[in-house]
């Protein structure tokens, strides 16, 4: 299974929202984030992923299984938390979905970190400069 495009969100009841389109085949990740999904002055910021980075995404995509997902995951008892959503595009064309709130796949918090940590690298960089 090739994967060409994936989709991230993620937000709460009360705090930011943040959204990630990783290209996998343009090698890029953007990131929007916001006060909201719908904020009207969100800041997007267009990292380009670099080989190392290429590997470990997809290393954590191959253990992830992602075609073996189920539809919703949801955590019952919890009124607010955090709520997700995940797309992958396949080279195939077929899309695979998943969402939850306050519930992830097994091992999806990888998946998460790989995200938050390319992130970081772009900050880093821009505090070097």
């Amino acid at each position: 299974m090739t994967i060409d495009k994936i989709v991230y969100s993620e937000y709460g009841w009360l705090g930011s929202a943040e959204a990630y389109t990783l290209d996998l085949v343009e090698g890029y990740m953007e990131i929007i984030e916001g006060e909201s999904l719908v904020d009207d002055k969100p800041i997007i910021t267009k990292v380009t992923i670099s080989n190392g980075q290429f590997e470990q995404i997809n290393t954590v995509l191959d253990r992830l299984e992602i075609d073996k997902f189920q539809e919703y995951y949801i955590f019952p008892g919890v009124c607010d938390g955090t709520q997700w959503s995940f797309t992958a595009y396949l080279a195939s064309g077929k899309i695979l979905e998943t969402s939850g709130s306050n519930a992830w796949p097994e091992g999806f918090e990888e998946f998460i970190r790989l995200f938050k940590t390319v992130r970081e690298d772009k900050e880093l960089c821009e505090e070097d400069d």
